[in-house]
């Protein structure tokens, strides 16, 4: 990492610029410049709303990978045309059930099975020509 992030990191974590400064052996002015610099840097982002979930994540012992994952599971979402509530009330219902990886571990291999050769509007059916069978 260039030291213009690891300055702007430090910003977002709420260093002071003097003792970012004396850190680093440079100037409180310098350190400013770099400061706006990497602000204007990440474009149309709001620093400030970026600073303040920063500081709430830490206050909460929340590690911003853990945010990371939450911005990738909201992109799957969106992806598979559901909403965040729809989603919920799943996890809410595999919560509740008596077996929950149960539930999860059929759940995966209905997807798998839907994605790789039966639609899921067909299971009703094969699985009716899979009982016969036995």
């Amino acid at each position: 990492m260039d030291s213009s992030n690891a300055f702007g990191l430090e910003m977002v974590f709420r260093r002071e610029r003097d003792k970012i400064a004396a850190d680093n052996g440079i100037g409180v002015g310098t350190v400013s410049g770099i400061i706006n610099n990497w602000k204007e840097g990440i474009g149309g982002c709001d620093y400030n709303s970026v600073r303040e979930l920063a500081v709430y994540s830490k206050k909460q012992g929340i590690a911003l990978n853990e945010l990371v994952s939450c911005i990738r599971l909201q992109h799957y979402i969106q992806k598979i045309g559901a909403n965040q509530d729809q989603l919920e009330d799943f996890i809410v219902n595999l919560t509740n059930s008596q077996e929950p990886q149960e539930l999860v571990r059929v759940a995966n291999e209905i997807a798998q099975l839907s994605s790789e050769s039966i639609p899921l509007n067909a299971f009703a059916d094969h699985i009716k020509h899979q009982q016969e069978e036995i």
